[in-house]
Order: structure tokens, then sequence, then C-alpha cells
């Protein structure tokens, strides 16, 4: 027991003063916990349980444990992470005169919002396959539902211009080649390039509603 403790100690304290295996720790631990609510969603058959992400979390913490002390949430060592601003990783809320402006009716939320926001989600969680699929479809409402105006003429041009590409790699990926590192770059900008287009068309609603906050989505980074 006692040697197992010292191991423990000894894993931590590596962990302790390495910045990056702390980040690849936590991203494995979101990717395992996802897993698990991702099966625990397919076998109630509930849709709306929610993913877990590093930018809501209260508290991010590494630790070594018992097996009873870490099921009731302790560790018998652990070190305390910073959690990450989420404008490092997404703006998880708008703030409240952009939200008032949502509610109020005064600009929309288009459909395709939220096959973008799954888009990226997927691509955070490394799903990539579905990543690849879905962008098609999003592309398609994104440029169905934006009004053809001169304000956003070069954001659109630049979203259809995807098309091609994008059903390229959605065959691909159906036909079980992975996705390189250069194609997950392509779909993290892909990503983007569509949040730039929905946003400018929500200014065609309100110009005057400051939208900034309605930035890039969950998984768009992938740095």
């Amino acid at each position: 027991m006692r040697r197992d403790q010292r191991s423990a100690r000894a894993a931590l304290d590596t962990v302790r003063g390495d910045r990056d295996l702390q980040e690849e720790l936590v991203t494995a631990a979101v990717l395992v916990t996802n897993t698990a609510i991702r099966a625990h969603r397919v076998a109630v058959g509930d849709p709306t349980l929610p993913e877990i992400g590093v930018a809501a979390a209260r508290r991010i913490r590494i630790g070594a444990g018992s097996a009873d002390e870490v099921a009731r949430g302790r560790f018998a060592d652990a070190i305390a992470l910073t959690t990450p601003n989420a404008a490092d990783w997404h703006s998880s809320m708008p703030p409240a005169e952009a939200l008032s402006a949502v509610l109020a009716g005064r600009i929309p939320l288009l459909e395709a919002d939220e096959l973008i926001l799954r888009v990226a989600g997927d691509l955070g969680a490394r799903r990539t396959r579905l990543a690849a699929l879905g962008l098609p479809t999003a592309i398609e409402l994104l440029l169905e539902e934006v009004p053809r105006d001169e304000a956003v003429a070069d954001s659109r041009t630049r979203v259809a211009a995807l098309q091609t590409d994008a059903g390229t790699l959605a065959l691909r990926t159906l036909d079980g080649v992975p996705c390189e590192a250069e194609e997950l770059q392509w779909l993290a900008d892909a990503v983007r390039s569509l949040w730039d287009l929905s946003s400018k068309a929500r200014r065609l609603f309100d110009p005057d509603e400051d939208l900034s906050a309605l930035s890039a989505p969950v998984g768009a980074p992938l740095e």
C-alpha cells in the first residue's frame, strides 16, 4: 500500500510540473466522461442529456487516492488547476444585452446555428467522422437561412466555396478513411467560417445590437 502511495505521489509530482500533461489528462477525462454520457443517452433514449465541457467546470483537480476516497470526491493528494476563461475556449453565455435581443425577438437564432454547434462539439470531442458528416448539412441550411445581402456577400461566398470539399470529406469518412491533421484543421476553419456568416447575418436584423459576444462555439478551436 505504501509503495502504491509513493508511486501515486511521484506521478502526481510529475503532473504538477507539466502543464501540457495536465491538459492532456483533463482532455482525456472529459472524453471518457462524455463517452459514458453518450452511452447512457443512447441506453435510455434521451437526447436531452448534456455532455460536459472544460469551460463550464467550476473546479478542475488532478489527484490520487483510494477507491473509497475518490468515490466520495476526495483525494489523498491533489493539485487544483486554473479553469480556463470562457473566451479561451468559447463564450458559454452572451452578455445580457445580446441575450435580451434574442429573447425579445429582435435578432433570430438560426436553425443552422444548432447544426454548426453540433459539428463544433463533435470536432472538439474528437468525433471527427460525425463532424465531417454534419458539416455539409450545416452549410446547406445556413446558406438557405441567411438573406442574400451585400453586407454578408463575402462571408456567404466563403461558406459556399466549402460545399464541394465538405461533401468529398464526408464521403471519404463514410468509406472509413480517417481524417488527417490537415483535414481536422480545415474542419475547424470551416466551423469558424460558418459561425462568422451566422454572426454577420444576425446583425442584418438589428445592426444596433452588440453581438460580438456570440463568439466561436465549443470545439472550433483545436489549439
